[in-house]
């Protein structure tokens, strides 16, 4: 297992842990049958275990999609992600634990191309 599946693994799991945020998590892609509101996460880098102790720099985007016609639950969403994830530390297992401190970069709420609500966080991590 790479440094990438360790991540993906560890976001599900903290996804997870709580139901803070009461909707379903997938990665890069949402299955042909889900329905919104859902999140959609993509790990922007390609990596593999570091060693050496050297820092990789990693982008985190979350994508939320709501069909409702306010932002007013969106932005519910939103902040029970940014809870979650924003300066938190996650364990990854694998060859050898890390930490991943991350950090919220941006985030944007608008209505996309197929009429749903979408907000977007990005996050930035850094493995040791």
């Amino acid at each position: 297992m790479n440094a990438c599946e360790d991540l993906q693994r560890a976001l599900i799991t903290k996804w997870a842990a709580t139901t803070a945020v009461g909707i379903s998590l997938y990665y890069n892609r949402a299955n042909k049958d889900a329905t919104v509101p859902y999140a959609v996460f993509y790990i922007d880098s390609t990596f593999e275990r570091l060693f050496g102790g050297r820092i990789q720099p990693v982008t985190i985007q979350f994508n939320i999609f709501t069909a409702t016609p306010s932002s007013e639950s969106l932005n519910d969403y939103v902040e029970a992600v940014k809870t979650k994830f924003d300066t938190v530390k996650l364990t990854l297992a694998g060859g050898n634990t890390m930490m991943v401190p991350m950090m919220l970069e941006s985030e944007n709420i608008f209505i996309n191309d197929t009429n749903h609500w979408q907000a977007t966080l990005i996050f930035s991590a850094k493995l040791r």
